[in-house]
């Protein structure tokens, strides 16, 4: 029986029936107290307590006396105020209010939905499932020596391919060699993305056929010219389970999360009758229809 129980509560279903009641209870208690016109303002030892808490955060110090009634008028000033604001519907087509309550909701219904470690096995295929995440990509250290095509004076390329046999023969001071450059001239383990974002796609694909430990040229970027040396690339590999078994399990619980909380807004949607208009508008004088 407490199985049973407890598998049910694991059930997403099971979860939107509760989010529903407490919907519901929420709506009918503040209905209730919309009826009532209740005007009363209770100050909660609990309430005076985070109040005196939040103010020793702020100053490293407890409140006197006086100070503890300046901020206890203080949160009846702002709840007086907020109630009023509230029954004239000053927050009525608030973005930023609407925006705020939406997050607030989200964050509420979010910390109702735990989701349990997954077993062994459960966990075994959702990591075969989603290799690609977890693939370590190839990795590449080089050297380069540029050389501007701007530079009117000398053909870049040539120059890169004229470095190229000096350094095969004595490469001591190769960085003293080719024209300012405003990036890096030596990379450690960079990712083919990384040195596409700097270089080039065409670099990064010219970088993978360089044999290694060799000076190479001529390479072109999306700047000019370089010879080029491949000290070391590594290849791609799948890392072991057992390696990056809390990274899984906290995207396994991540993507459990995401579902339960899209069912759990359909399930809210599903509450309200929706109807979108057919209309025109006239956007800087250009017509656009929206459905």
């Amino acid at each position: 029986m407490a199985a049973q129980v407890k598998r049910l509560a694991r059930e997403p279903f099971v979860h939107f029936l509760f989010f529903g009641a407490l919907i519901f209870l929420v709506n009918a208690q503040w209905g209730k107290q919309q009826s009532n016109n209740n005007a009363e303002i209770v100050v909660s030892a609990t309430e005076v307590a985070r109040l005196q808490a939040q103010w020793q955060s702020q100053y490293n110090r407890p409140p006197s006396a006086t100070e503890r009634d300046a901020i206890i008028q203080n949160y009846i000033r702002e709840e007086a105020l907020y109630r009023e604001a509230m029954a004239l519907g000053l927050a009525d087509d608030d973005l930023i209010v609407k925006r705020r309550l939406v997050q607030k909701f989200m964050f509420f219904s979010e910390d109702l939905m735990e989701v349990e470690i997954p077993s062994d096995q459960v966990l075994r295929d959702y990591y075969s499932k989603h290799q690609d995440r977890y693939r370590i990509p190839t990795k590449t250290t080089f050297s380069h020596v540029y050389f501007s095509s701007a530079n009117k004076d000398k053909n870049a390329k040539q120059a890169a391919i004229d470095l190229m046999a000096a350094l095969q023969i004595d490469e001591t001071n190769w960085r003293s060699q080719g024209d300012p450059f405003m990036l890096r001239r030596e990379y450690t383990a960079l990712e083919d993305q990384e040195i596409t974002k700097l270089f080039g796609e065409h670099f990064t694909v010219t970088l993978n056929s360089l044999t290694q430990k060799a000076w190479r040229a001529p390479v072109q970027s999306a700047f000019g010219w370089h010879t080029v040396k491949v000290h070391k690339r590594s290849t791609p590999a799948l890392p072991l389970l057992s390696e990056v078994r809390e990274t899984v399990i906290a995207d396994y619980k991540r993507g459990k999360k995401a579902e339960v909380s899209d069912a759990f807004y359909s399930s809210v949607q599903d509450r309200y009758s929706i109807s979108i208009e057919s209309k025109t508008i006239n956007l800087d004088n250009a017509v656009v229809s929206a459905q």
